[in-house]
């Protein structure tokens, strides 16, 4: 999730200090708060739209799942916002497993009420 120069700085930084002096107020967290203020992170990997697909009350509810509360997710505007991440991007997984429940033949993902601009991407569809 962190770039890696990010996610080095923090493992040195808290691999050296016991749990116990890890606060919001001691130096390593200050320092690490300092890099991310300057240099926020790209996140490349968020489960997000699966988690809106899969989700145990009101699955591809777009409108149920509101960011600006806590999600039951990993992904919401606070956290975010506290784990200095300045941008994301994110790649389609489907399923090719075909023991899985969820998989989908030949990558064709059918349309949803919720995202009914779902097109397969596969060559030859």
């Amino acid at each position: 999730m962190r770039p890696p120069l990010a996610a080095a700085l923090l493992a040195v930084l808290t691999s050296s200090v016991p749990a116990a002096a890890q606060s919001a107020g001691s130096a390593p967290t200050a320092l690490a708060e300092r890099v991310l203020r300057d240099h926020p992170l790209i996140d490349g990997h968020n489960d997000l739209p699966w988690a809106i697909r899969e989700h145990n009350t009101r699955p591809m509810d777009l409108a149920a799942y509101d960011l600006r509360s806590r999600t039951p997710g990993a992904t919401d505007l606070a956290r975010l916002k506290a784990g200095h991440v300045g941008a994301q991007f994110w790649s389609v997984y489907i399923p090719g497993e075909p023991d899985d429940p969820a998989y989908v033949p030949n990558g064709k993902v059918p349309a949803t009420p919720a995202c009914s601009s779902n097109r397969s991407t596969s060559p030859g569809a």
